[in-house]
């Protein structure tokens, strides 16, 4: 969770100085990277498993 916190807070400078799109609240766009970044380390620990 603490990590939430710290993507929300450099989405929102992001949306305050233009360079990230500001149609979606932050707490939304850093769920969506949290769920992203959570899928992908999991499948690299499938992938690891898979060629042990």
């Amino acid at each position: 969770m603490k990590y939430m916190k710290i993507w929300w807070d450099i989405i929102e400078a992001g949306q305050n100085d233009g360079t990230i799109r500001s149609d979606l609240p932050p707490k939304h766009i850093a769920q969506i990277i949290q769920i992203y970044i959570t899928g992908v380390l999991d499948q690299m620990v499938l992938v690891k498993r898979a060629l042990e």
